[in-house]
């Protein structure tokens, strides 16, 4: 891992155990220099997969850019824990996908198990099993997320499709997967926050109610205007395609130089 963790001059992450790292240093800032192959943590940990980043005695505070960059095939398999590729994020996390994870806790989402700060133009995709309480991005939000995405399915007793739990602001944001579980929401299932000009599949998610958000067919979910209609940026942050994302609003493509060598610097 390269770099010295600043703002100017954050961390370069080259490959899955630089990721890892990030655990090492949860105040520094960091960068992904491109896609990340994170199948190799099916086998860490004796089954139990990689590490989530900020645990809740050692709360990431720091900023991850993903530079529109994904992470793939991370898996989680913790059914005592509150996981997610984060377990707690108190800092910034944006331009990121994370991609056909598997995640397993007592309480999970797919990016994270608890968000405090900030979410934004993140998503995520593949299975989350939370146990009591899970969600395909974040199972409890006390922070804010804007212009993210989930295609998660999600299951828990408590279980929503895009948060569990929204406890402040979540703007632009949408999710399509099954939802399953015992009291839960197609795109949250319990809000005490605000959530604004947000949707939800109704058909693919199984779920026609929501606490939050507006339920929308998958031809409706397809259509562009769905989203214009209420505001959403399609000329800077969203763009919607067919043979892209299933037909679902993505973030545009963009062309950036792909590193591919690390220099395995360790974080210090």
């Amino acid at each position: 891992m390269t770099g010295s963790g600043t703002q100017a001059d954050p961390y370069i992450i080259y490959d899955v155990n630089d990721l890892q790292n990030v655990e090492l240093d949860t105040t520094a800032y960091y960068e992904l220099a491109n896609d990340i192959d994170a199948s190799a943590t099916s086998g860490w940990n004796s089954g139990a997969g990689f590490l989530p980043l900020g645990q809740l005695t050692n709360e990431f505070t720091g900023q991850l850019d993903g530079k529109g960059y994904k992470i793939t095939d991370l898996f989680v398999n913790r059914p005592a824990a509150g996981v997610g590729l984060f377990a707690y994020n108190e800092g910034t996390v944006q331009n990121l996908g994370l991609e056909d994870c598997d995640i397993t806790g007592a309480s999970a989402g797919g990016l994270a198990y608890k968000n405090v700060g900030t979410i934004t133009k993140c998503y995520a995709t593949g299975t989350v099993d939370g146990g009591t309480h899970g969600a395909g991005l974040v199972q409890w939000n006390t922070g804010t997320i804007t212009n993210s995405y989930s295609r998660c399915s999600a299951d828990g007793t408590f279980s929503g499709g895009f948060v569990q739990w929204n406890e402040d602001t979540i703007n632009d944001c949408y999710s399509t997967g099954a939802v399953t579980g015992i009291l839960k929401g197609g795109f949250c299932q319990s809000n005490d926050g605000t959530i604004t000009n947000c949707f939800w599949d109704t058909e693919t998610s199984g779920l026609g109610t929501s606490n939050g958000g507006t339920g929308k067919t998958t031809a409706e979910m397809k259509t562009e205007s769905t989203f214009t209609d209420a505001g959403w940026d399609f000329t800077t942050i969203w763009s919607i395609s067919p043979p892209i994302n299933n037909g679902y609003p993505a973030f545009p493509t963009v062309v950036v130089p792909t590193v591919t060598t690390n220099p395995a610097t360790e974080v210090t």
